[in-house]
């Protein structure tokens, strides 16, 4: 059977090359399509339902790329053929503008924290520093699209909540903790093992100065790298609402938002307010230069809503919706050449340590720290 791996785009159409792998039974009855090349398919039969996310597909997808992205391992690609077959008649063939339902109890909790919000319109240029001019060419690209987002312009309240940010070495001061599981486990295990999901139930040890408040909001992070002498990266791994408070007792939440893993002993702070915008952003000349000090789970090839930060030594003005173009100037020193747009990223969070940022656009498959980040489009 031929397997939906790579894509490449003739005119309208996605095409499928295939790869052979050894497969089960219960996909071999596929094979029987392999040959065939059914006509797009605009309309479900069934109307999306309440716990479902729809990703729109564009040039360049496959059901391979489409599993990775959202339920984070790509083999589990028949799955989504099997909820979808009304209108993915060949799984190797899939055609832009078909709509993909995906049960979001499937979904990455970091992908479904961004749903709901529509994608950033394209810059006015493609890269809008003055050294190199808009580049266009025939190779697949990013249009900015984002996955999961699909309403208004802006950055949406997720990716705000979700991003990790600079901190102080040893993070936030005066913080409180996960404590306790509420919840004992019908076997014998170490509580050093627990790992929640959302609606479970958790004792917190407040921050300081924290009343903990029925309904109060409290930011779950884990400590990560040092990014110099003074500052931390902090990683977000969810959101704890506060249930109840007794006298002289931690007090009990409850897990409503979750971006990682979990687990007792993570941090808690107040849930900074998420001050996002709807407006597109405004190409300006001669921004301000920040490098790339950190890139988010250290992929080998960071993509599409990877988050990166920066450094903040001209943070000052710096806000929530401005662009970023990274820069990659990295030449072979017998074959010199100007520098290129290697991205776009979008401003999430800015703190006094970094400006926090996710890659809505990119041009060049290498994405390092050190890079330089211009600032290159303004919200008004």
């Amino acid at each position: 059977m031929r397997f939906p791996s790579l894509a490449f785009s003739f005119g309208p159409r996605v095409m499928v090359v295939a790869a052979v792998f050894a497969i089960t039974p219960a996909v071999r009855t596929l094979s029987a399509q392999d040959n065939r090349k059914p006509g797009p398919t605009y309309t479900n039969s069934t109307p999306l339902g309440p716990d479902e996310v729809e990703h729109v597909v564009k040039t360049g997808d496959t059901l391979w790329d489409i599993a990775k992205a959202y339920l984070k391992d790509p083999f589990r690609w028949p799955e989504v053929f099997r909820r979808n077959s009304d209108i993915v008649e060949n799984p190797h063939w899939i055609y832009p503008k078909e709509a993909i339902r995906i049960p979001s109890s499937e979904v990455r909790p970091e992908v479904l924290a961004k749903i709901n919000t529509k994608p950033v319109p394209p810059a006015p240029q493609r890269t809008v520093f003055s050294s190199v001019a808009g580049v266009y060419n025939d190779r697949l690209q990013s249009d900015g699209t984002v996955i999961g987002r699909n309403g208004a312009a802006g950055v949406p309240r997720g990716e705000i909540e979700s991003a990790p940010f600079g901190d102080r070495k040893g993070g936030p001061l005066g913080a409180g903790r996960l404590a306790a599981a509420y919840d004992r486990p019908g076997i014998d295990a170490s509580d050093s093992e627990r790992r929640f999901q959302l609606h479970d139930r958790v004792f917190v040890d407040l921050p300081a100065k924290v009343a903990g408040d029925v309904g109060q909001l409290l930011l779950v992070y884990r400590k990560g790298e040092e990014i110099n002498d003074d500052a931390q990266i902090m990683v977000p791994t969810g959101i704890v609402r506060i249930d109840s408070k007794t006298a002289g007792q931690p007090a009990l939440g409850s897990v409503i938002r979750q971006f990682g893993e979990i687990r007792l002993g993570q941090l808690v702070t107040p849930l900074p307010e998420a001050r996002s915008t709807s407006l597109a952003p405004v190409a300006v000349n001669a921004g301000p230069s920040e490098k790339v000090i950190y890139i988010a789970n250290n992929p080998v090839l960071p993509s599409l809503q990877n988050y990166v930060v920066l450094s903040s030594k001209a943070g000052n003005g710096v806000r929530v919706g401005d662009w970023f173009t990274l820069i990659d100037d990295s030449v072979d020193p017998q074959y010199p050449a100007p520098s290129v747009p290697a991205a776009i990223a979008e401003v999430v969070k800015v703190t006094p340590f970094g400006v926090s940022a996710i890659l809505i656009d990119q041009d060049q498959p290498r994405i390092r720290k050190g890079m330089v980040a211009r600032l290159t489009a303004r919200v008004p």
